[in-house]
């Protein structure tokens, strides 16, 4: 037994092998102390592995859409504003599109919520597939999504990405007995030339969507 307690170092979350093969996160606590007249370390392990998934579950959701798993529009402003700055220094371009389904709101009505929200998440990993490794996308709410594409060099690479997009968005997608083909709405906006901010590049790509709803499954690139 331990015969006194000379010093405490403070706690520290590791990654454990449980034994029968499970990791855990334990939390650990080492003191210094005396046993059988000889110095000794004690240490205290308490598994903790639920409260870290909870902490990185809450962590997610405030940066993350919970339907799709897309970045929310708060983590998409940030990493618009920190592409900003790298865009000043390689001196290249980006293009924020604001896209919006068609329709949307007659597959709620017609096939019901439960078809609407499963049609999102296909919708969601379709976008995410067809978009590049140099482009992030973001589920604002609804069926409004954006998507950031860096180093943009001339407007021919952003119509390139764009009627490869519609292109595979616009293949039917097939949820339980249904078959459901959808159109999109696009408004672009580009940087430097459309605005310097990210709200002004969003504000701008709203507004070039605007124009696209007009005639619908059609993009639009914001116009001074």
């Amino acid at each position: 037994m331990a015969e006194s307690v000379r010093r405490s170092v403070p706690f520290y979350i590791e990654e454990l092998l449980r034994l029968d093969g499970k990791m855990i996160y334990s939390e650990v606590l080492l003191s210094s102390i005396e046993y059988g007249g000889e110095p000794a370390i004690q240490g205290i392990f308490r598994d903790v592995t639920e409260r870290i998934n909870y902490e990185r579950q809450l962590e997610f959701l405030a940066f993350h859409d919970p339907l799709t798993g897309l970045p929310n529009r708060r983590l998409f402003l940030d990493i618009v504003s920190q592409s900003i700055e790298e865009a000043k220094q390689t001196k290249k371009g980006l293009a924020v599109m604001y896209l919006d389904m068609d329709h949307f709101k007659d597959v709620n009505d017609t096939l019901g919520h439960d078809i609407g929200d499963q049609l999102l998440k296909r919708f969601a990993k379709r976008l995410k597939e067809n978009i590049g490794t140099n482009a992030v996308p973001c589920r604002i709410g609804g069926d409004e999504f954006l998507v950031l594409f860096k180093d943009i060099k001339k407007r021919a690479d952003i119509e390139k990405l764009v009627r490869r997009l519609y292109k595979n968005i616009q293949e039917p997608y097939k949820i339980k007995e249904h078959e459901i083909k959808v159109t999109i709405s696009i408004g672009i906006a580009v940087y430097p030339a459309d605005g310097t901010t990210p709200k002004e590049l969003l504000r701008r790509a709203d507004q070039a969507l605007y124009e696209a709803k007009i005639e619908r499954n059609s993009y639009r690139f914001y116009i001074q």
